[in-house]
């Protein structure tokens, strides 16, 4: 037997389907063989060395680094930036890297935790991104005092415009200059230029820069049993059209956008900043985001008004479908079945309906919600309102947007309890230009009257789970809770309230009529976009549910007319992903193919096609089309991965370890199946490096532990086995 063992090893369906919902095989083999030697022979000098992730460093675990003596004290100090650069400075002191440190009571309540389960040393960890000026002084070692600077300042000026060098490893993963960035004599032209240069590192406009601090990971350096990967918006980043990665889908509506184009836009200056540019504007520091109950906790009304603008309309949200599942006693009635869209539908009293709920990520470049997945909180819920005005039914329990994080129990963890996390439950968030389906079931009452009735669906946002609110509100309330809050308003002015009530933000909002005497919609082009987006959604059904997708891309293309190119080739494209999820390669390769006869040059019909004929281990098949889709995503590490499985599959391991190495190089450094990939190509081509290579692939594959904390979850709890299944119900409840 070949040593070609190649998997994808994703998580399962009903943990969550692989980023963007492509399906894998889980495990393939290579043909046949009766010899180990047709394994190809190595070739001398030519194979290339093994890629590793950096594991060490002075701060391990961050991988944070300095070139010579950086001390806190430089780093922690603002003034000397502040003192010219009036805007910049203000902006940043509202925002949440001003607040990063222990001086955030969210933060300092799981940071202590973890200290006192793990030991001060541990936590290096956590300061790499939240707490440089402490680490590079050793200062995370040991206990903390609230009335140490250091303790306050967060990402500051110097953690950023000192970094010259940065990668997308995470875990703090940049490169501090030991050169102290220090102002100019504004008198002196040539010192201001001097300046200029100092301040723009070659690292500081880099997406490696931010994706240093907003990817993270676990290890046993941590004190986990195993490698668990974090916060990661970069992954989902380099995996879509923001990164230059059209391969998920045809979708004309985007370009390509960075962290700082959507994170630090350009902004009228209010102050004199000699940053500003001749119309005034500076690049924002707010870095505004999600972090809503951040300000709130500051007492900040401005930034909470700001942070809520920034987030509403990121998402869509669309009552897509209503189903009636009975109609009374009498039985089935000819209005029994799907209506789609759902506007109009023929709803009557003594009905069960089903309604389809469709969020997507419309403008946001990572998951929705990012960052801590585990500790978001943004619900959907749906209500029925009657045409009185009067709310008649709402769910017993809103849909959450976020994950699930368990224990070795299986247990979800909702308070950020990071020395306890030992693996996913489940991945409710949306990828990059994604959409997620929700259902909501009703039973009509007999004597139901007030019609026709209005269904909303509303997307809401909260900043953090309720669990982390209260534990960290009682640290507030603690001794040291209360010592920071005081060194706080000492040195800043500001109220520190860590028991403040959380901001709700209405993301979203969609409105139907059903019933007797609802109106029924005439757009048909609008129609069929919802039903496409609907699509989009159902293709993470489980695999014996995915033909509903089919469905509704089916309805959709017969509401687009023929002119519109674009839409119908993003339809016949969605038609191609359900024939490849199901098995049915040819039925997917021709359906591509009229997609990119619609779509000329787009390369996401070559994606589903190379994706469909490796789901049926054609791998000579797919090597072609899954080549043109990574050539067209030089980025993707996802599509590297694909292509180098095909080409490893098909016994062509150096071209497989060439592919899997330019995936690695590309920001993944620790993914699973890319080091995989390497070790096996390595291992027939005869590698030096074949033993680190395979050391570190097993260092970070899925714990084997895995499926039993899901199961574990599942079994103890119905909210968890309901939130298992990617498209699951939630009851409404008749008021």
């Amino acid at each position: 037997m070949s040593r070609w063992a190649w998997a994808l090893a994703l998580v399962s369906g009903c943990a969550g389907a692989p980023a963007g919902g492509e399906a894998a095989p889980v495990a393939v083999r290579a043909k046949e063989s009766t010899s180990p030697s047709a394994a190809p022979a190595p070739v001398p000098g030519e194979v290339p060395a093994a890629l590793l992730p950096e594991d060490r460093g002075p701060f391990f675990p961050s991988l944070t680094q300095v070139t010579g003596r950086v001390t806190g004290a430089d780093l922690a100090d603002t003034t000397a930036c502040a003192s010219c650069h009036t805007e910049i400075a203000a902006q940043w002191q509202a925002s949440a890297h001003a607040f990063a440190s222990f001086n955030n009571p969210i933060y300092r309540a799981s940071v202590e935790r973890f200290r006192t389960a793990r030991g001060f040393d541990t936590s290096r960890f956590c300061g790499g991104c939240h707490d440089p000026s402490l680490l590079v002084d050793g200062a995370m070692d040991a206990a903390v005092a609230a009335s140490d600077p250091r303790a306050h300042s967060g990402v500051t000026c110097r953690t950023c415009h000192q970094a010259e060098h940065a990668t997308f490893d995470g875990n703090g993963s940049y490169r501090l200059s030991a050169t102290v960035l220090k102002g100019p004599d504004p008198e002196d032209p040539a010192s201001v230029a001097a300046h200029k240069v100092a301040a723009r590192p070659a690292a500081l406009t880099t997406a490696q820069l931010c994706g240093s601090c907003h990817r993270a990971f676990l290890s046993e350096a941590t004190g986990q049993p195993h490698y668990l990967p974090g916060t990661d918006d970069i992954g989902p980043w380099l995996h879509s059209v923001y990164a230059g990665s059209a391969v998920m889908r045809i979708d004309r509506e985007t370009s390509e956008q960075t962290c700082a184009s959507c994170h630090m836009p350009n902004e009228k200056a209010s102050r004199i900043d000699p940053a500003a540019d001749a119309d005034g504007m500076v690049r924002s520091h707010r870095f505004l985001g999600g972090h809503t109950w951040l300000a709130a906790i500051r007492g900040d009304e401005e930034t909470t008004a700001r942070v809520q603008a920034f987030l509403r309309g990121v998402v869509s949200v669309d009552v897509a479908a209503a189903t009636i599942l009975s109609s009374g006693p009498g039985g089935p009635g000819a209005d029994a079945g799907e209506h789609a869209p759902a506007d109009g539908a023929p709803v009557r009293a003594g009905q069960r309906v089903v309604f389809d709920v469709v969020v997507r990520n419309e403008s946001v470049g990572h998951n929705f919600p990012g960052g801590t997945r585990d500790a978001q909180d943004t619900v959907v819920e749906l209500q029925l309102v009657g045409s009185s005005g009067k709310v008649l039914a709402a769910p017993d329990e809103p849909h959450r947007l976020g994950s699930a994080m368990l224990d070795e129990h299986g247990v979800p963890q909702w308070a950020r309890e990071i020395e306890d996390l030992r693996g996913l439950g489940y991945d409710h968030t949306i990828a990059p230009r994604d959409a997620r389906v929700v259902r909501f079931a009703v039973d009509v009452p007999e004597d139901m009257t007030d019609w026709p009735v209005k269904a909303v669906a509303r997307v809401l946002h909260r900043s953090r789970t309720e669990a982390l609110r209260e534990v960290t509100c009682a640290e507030g309330r603690s001794r040291a809770g209360k010592a920071y809050a005081a060194t706080t308003a000492k040195w800043t002015g500001e109220r520190i309230d860590a028991c403040a009530e959380q901001p709700v933000t209405e993301l979203a909002r969609a409105e139907v009529w059903v019933g007797a005497g609802a109106p029924v919609p005439t757009d048909r082009r609008r129609d069929g976009e919802r039903l496409y987006v609907r699509g989009l959604g159902l293709l993470h059904e489980v695999q014996e549910q995915v033909g509903r997708a089919g469905a509704s891309f089916e309805r959709a293309l017969a509401l687009v007319g023929e002119d519109d190119a674009d839409l119908r080739a993003a339809i016949v494209a969605g038609l191609a992903a359900v024939a490849g999820q199901q098995g049915r390669a040819e039925a997917a390769a021709k359906l591509a193919d009229d997609a990119a006869a619609l779509a000329p040059g787009h390369p996401a019909p070559a994606w589903l096609k190379g994706q469909a004929y490796s789901a049926v281990w054609r791998w000579e098949q797919a090597i072609a089309p899954l080549r043109s889709a990574a050539e067209a995503a030089p980025r993707d590490p996802l599509a590297h991965a694909a292509l180098a499985l095909a080409l490893g599959s098909a016994a062509r391991p150096a071209e497989a370890i060439a592919v899997a190495q330019r995936g690695l190089k590309s920001g993944a450094r620790r993914n699973y199946d890319l080091l995989r990939l390497q070790a096996l190509a390595l291992a027939d081509l005869g590698g030096a490096d074949v033993q680190a290579a395979t050391a570190s692939q097993l260092e970070h594959r899925p714990p084997d532990e895995a499926p039993d904390w899901r199961a574990a979850c599942q079994e103890a709890s119905p909210a968890c086995a309901r939130e298992r299944v990617p498209v699951h119900t939630h009851a409404l409840v008749w008021r």
